[in-house]
This record gives structure tokens, sequence and C-alpha cells, in this order.
């Protein structure tokens, strides 16, 4: 049986004497713009076959289906909220993002503390190790915009821990990451937040790596705060434009301890961490 119900999985098409294409599907003709409204239903998956119907067809899909696709379901995907409708992307892209949705959310899983550890890989866990406070102790609640109460708490000696986000698990593959180039932006809130009555260090440490998990661009901040300073939140963020070729994975570290040495959990805390693709403008 052909594709989509029984139609003949290779369309015939006849030239008409003013050289106008028509597409004939089990001998009945459709108009182009019927064709791209009715493939346009199909799921993204089964649209990969479509291309390889023929060269027409690979055309239709590539030019028009997928963009009809997205100007229908778009708005359901946070990829499509920040592209406008009249951009033009590669088929590829449109794939991917119906697919996995990989921009414009958190790439980190339990950036907050909300499952313990889960996630994470515990790299040193001094002191009285980590911890999650469902709320923060000593110091303002967690800013509104992060989505949680809870935060990661260190002690009095290094405590750290990273996570490493797979892309292409994530959906987005190497040709996208290479070809198109998407914006690479890290964040977290804590920084340099601790208590109000101890001092304490914080550190981010951000690695893009390639296929063998070698370091291709960095990014690293280390933050100070004293007792008696202003504890409020702080966020901190950067962002990777126009990176090598070759970034498969980023590797995301933070961690903090007290200054003052103190038995329990007096350390930087940190919460809502997080890695976030975005498409660059166009240029």
């Amino acid at each position: 049986m052909g594709i989509m119900g029984g139609w003949s999985s290779k369309p015939a098409i006849n030239m008409s004497s003013d050289g106008e294409i028509g597409y004939f599907i089990k001998g009945i003709p459709f108009p182009e713009e019927v064709l791209i409204i009715l493939l346009s239903h199909v799921d993204h998956k089964t649209l990969l076959n479509c291309r390889q119907v023929c060269k027409l067809w690979r055309e239709l899909v590539d030019g028009s289906v997928w963009k009809e696709k997205f100007r229908r379901e778009g708005r359901s995907y946070h990829s499509f909220r920040a592209i406008a409708s009249s951009r033009k992307l590669p088929w590829y892209a449109y794939y991917w993002i119906f697919h996995k949705d990989p921009f414009g959310r958190n790439l980190i899983k339990n950036g907050c503390g909300q499952n313990k550890f889960s996630h994470w890989t515990i790299h040193s866990n001094g002191g009285n190790k980590w911890d999650v406070e469902r709320t923060p102790l000593g110091c303002e609640p967690v800013p509104s915009e992060v989505g949680a109460d809870s935060c990661f708490v260190t002690s009095y000696q290094l405590c750290s821990k990273q996570q490493l986000v797979d892309l292409r698990v994530e959906g987005v593959p190497p040709q996208i990451m290479d070809e198109l180039k998407p914006c690479i932006t890290v964040s977290e809130w804590g920084e340099y937040a601790g208590r109000f009555d101890c001092s304490c260090v914080y550190e981010m440490h951000i690695k893009l790596l390639n296929s063998h998990r070698s370091p291709l661009e960095e990014y690293q901040q280390q933050k100070s705060m004293h007792a008696g300073e202003n504890v409020d939140w702080r966020k901190i963020s950067n962002t990777f434009n126009n990176y090598k070729n070759g970034v498969r994975y980023v590797l995301f570290h933070h961690g903090g301890v007290d200054s003052q040495f103190w038995a329990g959990h007096y350390g930087s805390k940190m919460t809502g961490a997080r890695v976030e693709l975005s498409l660059p403008p166009l240029s």
C-alpha cells in the first residue's frame, strides 16, 4: 500500500500545454495548495517518508509543507514561540523541532533540587556534604521566576557537582549545531548568595565539548560573599555564540564552600540551573 492510506507512492505528473505541472494521485488531479495542506496534517516522522517519494514531493515538503505545518501547529512548541512565522528554516530544523522541541526550554534536569541529586554527578562532597533546602535558610526566598522554592546548599569543605547535556539526545543533532549554530545560554540563580551570617564562595564552570568530550570553549566564574553583605539572590548568565564546529555536549559544573569552616550547611546556595538553546537572529 502506498503512502497516506492507499495513495500511490509515486504520484503521476502531467505537463500541460502551457507548461504548468499538475499533481495526480490515483488519477485524481490535486492543486498544489491542496496537497500542501493535506501533507501538513501528516505527522513529522511520516513526512520523512513523503520526501522520498520523488524529487517533486521532496521539493514540495521541504519548501512549503513544513512551513504550513509550523503555521498551524507551531505555537504549541517552545522552539517556535521565538521564531517569526516568516522565517525560513531548513527542513531538518523543522523535523527536529517537531520531534524533540529542543529550543527555548531548559535542557538541565532537576536544576533546583526538587528530586534531590537526580541527574547530577557529585564530584566533591566535603564537610557535611551537599544538601537541598526546601526553602532557603538565612537568606531571601528563591526568586519567583525560577518556578521552584528549593535550592542546593554547600558546606564547610568544597562541594561540587556537574551535569552533562547530550545535545543529540535533546534533539539537536550535529547538522544543526554546525550549520545553524544555535545560541547556548547558561544561567543559574545564587551566584554568591549564601547566608547573612557566614562568608562563602560560589563557582560555575561551563564547557562546550566535542564528540570525544574534549573542551572547545569554556566559561568560568567564581564569586565570594562576606558575612553581613546583601544576601539577595543574583543571576549569573553567559551566552555562547559563533563557537567552533563540533560541539556535541554541554557540561554544567558548579559548587561552593563556606569560608568560615562552620559545621552544617552555611556555604553558598544555588538554584535554577539552566541550559537553553535558541536559534540565532538572522544576519
